[in-house]
């Protein structure tokens, strides 16, 4: 768990491709900048590619991969980039996704309000998220 804590923070490095435009705009997305956003998970996994490989970091760099690959991947199947379900999606990606789906929804964004922590977790349990 504290290796998952030390890189969860990597999780949209993959976001640096996408415009920053895309990133802050207020109100929906159109389709083309979903499948822009969307993009992002399959760019971080690419870049945890670079990373320095060796028998100490052979964990360390299959871990980064498969949570900036997986972590918008959903229980209920219906995530992102490669549509995995349940037990599927790999544990580091499961905590990580969950860790922020939690702060998507406590924090203000562009496009929604925050909610309460309780409204959150509520929320979480009752699947209503897909987390």
């Amino acid at each position: 768990m504290e290796t998952i804590a030390h890189l969860a923070p990597i999780h949209d490095i993959g976001k640096i491709r996408v415009p920053i435009e895309i990133l802050n705009k207020e109100g929906k997305l159109t389709e083309e900048e979903w499948n822009i956003i969307r993009q992002h998970p399959l760019v971080g996994a690419e870049m945890t590619k670079w990373f320095p490989k060796g028998s100490e970091t052979k964990q360390l760099n299959q871990y980064s991969y498969e949570i900036c690959r997986h972590h918008h991947e959903r229980y209920d199947g219906f995530g992102y980039p490669d549509g995995l379900k349940g037990e599927e999606i790999p544990l580091c990606a499961q905590v990580v996704g969950l860790a922020d789906a939690y702060d998507a929804l406590v924090s203000v964004r562009p496009y929604k309000r925050k909610i309460t922590s309780k409204e959150a977790v509520n929320m979480i349990l009752d699947g209503a998220c897909g987390a």
